[in-house]
């Protein structure tokens, strides 16, 4: 059985996805959301996705589970002050910030600084 990516084009056998350590933590991290989330949080993560290059299964496990412990907490973290957001603020999140991309407001691929602000954010603050 093979399954095709809605976001890049690419195509994997369930089997590869299964067996291969990074690609099913992905799959993992996605199965701990609900649907409607977790297709909103993989079209987001592809944000992330070299310009020149695929985004590897590492990569993608890491910022799905970077997230998942502030979407599990229904909580989001800014300039040191936590807000609740349930699934539905992440949803909405993700969605405006590929309408943002879409619109050509940011830049892609987006990047991530040290505390895990993104560059883009970074920049706006200096």
């Amino acid at each position: 059985m093979n399954i095709r990516c809605p976001n890049c084009g690419a195509v994997h056998s369930l089997d590869t996805l299964i067996n291969d350590t990074d690609a099913s933590a992905v799959l993992k991290a996605v199965l701990d959301m609900d649907a409607e989330l977790g297709k909103a949080a993989i079209r987001y993560i592809g944000l992330f996705r070299p310009a020149k290059s695929q985004l590897s299964w590492s990569r993608t496990a890491k910022l799905l589970n970077e997230l998942l412990p502030m979407i599990k907490a229904e909580t989001v973290e800014r300039d040191g002050v936590s807000y609740p957001a349930p699934a539905a603020a992440w949803i909405h999140g993700f969605t405006e910030t590929l309408a943002a991309r879409d619109a050509g407001r940011l830049k892609t691929p987006v990047e991530l600084v040290a505390d895990g602000e993104t560059a883009e954010r970074a920049a706006a603050v200096d």
